[in-house]
């Protein structure tokens, strides 16, 4: 049995023996909400599906577990965006361009942040995002595909090929079954630096030169290249998203300011002063105070206009109908939805 991978450590045997070593990992992958971020954090070595032991471990990473973190960022209403926070030496090739064709096809904005080491299949599906960043000392690469197969039974030795333009992934085999093998991986680096090409824009060529067929480079290189938009931290990243959907939100409000504050002249006869004035505010409570304390007058119940119970319970009078603060404010969204 022959496997093929997209990565540069990870075609070295699975047993048990090797993974109980690795047994202090801490979990590889996992899905959290940050305000409007719908965050997917990928910390190693991606496979088409985990087993039982790989999934309790946390040592690989199924794209089957990914695929359904993306369609519960997908689902989620609060979401708008999806960060994936990448550090992977690569994973199996097996199942790598279904979750790539999933990504692409999100309707909802994905951004890349690759931290420390973004490899070989790490590249595709992390380059696929609508934003690509790295962090300062990231190193990117590995574009290529490596094969792995025993010779003979059980008892042969594993021999390792890797694709013709990543000579630098790994030394090559020598043996009968040797060209079969490499025009396979070949071609399956073929559509990698296709795939990564339309991606990214940058040419198959430039892909190969500047990334020293199949070799790794530093993150100033990549952004030099055209692999990535930009080097920052994930703090500045987390800064940068959720600020623009609060300008986002503070857009909206005061579109909705601007709407209040032309029902209101017309509602309720106010003058031009008064008009800009509301049209000043910029949030809903903002605008919805300065309308009452045109009209305020103390409730009955609570004559002390300096307490906190006045300002809550306080009537306007607008009209021939007097109203509460909370009245007030549902019956005027209700105009400016009509």
């Amino acid at each position: 049995m022959i496997n093929f991978y997209a990565s540069t450590e990870e075609y070295a045997e699975r047993t048990i023996g090797e993974k109980l070593e690795l047994a202090t990992f801490e979990r590889s992958h996992f899905y959290q909400q940050v305000g409007n971020v719908s965050k997917i954090s990928i910390d190693g070595i991606t496979v088409k599906k985990n087993n039982w032991y790989d999934s309790y471990m946390g040592i690989l990473i199924g794209y089957d577990t990914l695929i359904k973190y993306v369609a519960m960022a997908e689902a989620d209403p609060q979401t708008d965006t999806i960060l994936f926070v990448i550090d992977s030496n690569g994973g199996d090739v097996d199942g790598l361009f279904e979750f790539v064709d999933i990504v692409s096809k999100c309707k909802k904005k994905t951004v890349s942040l690759y931290k420390n080491t973004g490899a070989s299949a790490s590249i595709l599906y992390g380059t696929v995002s609508n934003e690509v960043y790295a962090t300062p000392y990231s190193e990117l690469g590995s574009i290529g595909v490596v094969a792995v197969y025993r010779e003979g039974t059980s008892g042969g030795q594993y021999k390792v090929a890797v694709s013709k333009n990543a000579k630098n992934k790994n030394c090559t085999i020598e043996n009968k079954c040797g060209d079969r093998i490499q025009q396979r991986i070949d071609h399956l680096e073929d559509m990698m630096l296709e795939r990564v090409s339309s991606h990214t824009g940058v040419s198959r060529e430039d892909l190969i030169e500047k990334f020293g067929m199949g070799a790794m480079v530093n993150a100033s290189v990549a952004k030099e290249a055209g692999l990535i938009s930009n080097i920052v931290s994930e703090g500045e990243l987390m800064v940068q998203l959720t600020s623009e959907k609060n300008m986002e939100n503070n857009m909206e409000e005061k579109i909705l300011v601007l709407k209040q504050a032309s029902v209101a002249v017309a509602k309720f006869g106010l003058n031009p002063q008064q008009a800009e004035d509301l049209s000043s505010a910029e949030t809903f409570q903002a605008f919805t105070e300065k309308l009452m304390a045109l009209h305020a007058s103390p409730s009955p119940f609570n004559p002390s206009p300096s307490s906190p119970q006045f300002q809550a319970q306080r009537e306007t009078k607008i009209g021939d109908k007097a109203y509460t603060m909370e009245d007030f404010e549902a019956q005027l969204k209700a105009e400016v939805n009509k």
